[in-house]
């Protein structure tokens, strides 16, 4: 495929050298990695014209911020409507991230008679945060489950999930999509631009 000049202009300005067409989580983090726009991480869900999941860049760092500006350098190779670069909204976009959406959507997580597990909150966890873990109650782990995969709007979700990462028993419940747009975790590294620590793992 031919990369699109606008697209082959910005590849060429963060450094980048490989291969741009159907590789969009790697372009994603590149864009990410090169600093270009300080506060982005990558986001990953569902985008218009790809039936695939899909990456794309969060400008402002919050891939659910209905406001947050998107780029998107590599739509253009799964959906042919696009010319090139994609800049955009969220509102406007079509693009959902995964876990998008207000938890009052989904069920309530609750006990389902197991032994109960306890978060270690190794940061103070906010009123709001305090607030909705009293209303859940004691949870079991697949009460932890049914928390790990709320959608993430209208709850404390980055402080709750992050007490989830937290907590050996239910850490691995956590969809690493979810860690990586919820929480400054950067699982893998492939979200957010690494650390001088990261990159030597």
């Amino acid at each position: 495929m031919t990369v699109p000049e606008d697209v082959a202009t910005l590849m060429e300005s963060i450094g980048f050298t490989g291969k741009v067409e159907h590789n969009c989580h790697v372009v994603s983090l590149a864009i990410v990695q090169s600093g270009v726009y300080p506060k982005a991480r990558v986001a990953r869900g569902w985008a218009p014209g790809i039936d695939s999941q899909h990456s794309w860049v969060a400008i402002w760092g919050d891939p659910y911020d209905s406001t947050g500006g998107i780029i998107d350098a590599t739509r253009w190779s799964y959906d042919d409507r696009i010319p090139g670069v994609w800049l955009g909204t969220l509102a406007e976009s079509g693009y959902r991230p995964h876990g998008a959406g207000h938890f009052m959507t989904a069920g309530m997580p609750h006990n389902h008679g197991g032994r109960e597990v306890r978060l270690i909150v190794n940061h103070p966890l906010s009123a709001d945060a305090v607030d909705f873990l009293r209303i859940l109650g004691p949870l079991d782990y697949s009460g932890w489950a049914e928390v790990a995969h709320l959608p993430v709007e209208g709850w404390p979700a980055r402080e709750i999930i992050g007490a989830m990462l937290d907590t050996p028993q239910v850490a691995v419940l956590v969809p690493i999509d979810i860690a990586g747009m919820i929480t400054d975790r950067n699982p893998q590294g492939i979200y957010l631009p690494t650390t001088n620590k990261e990159q030597q793992q």
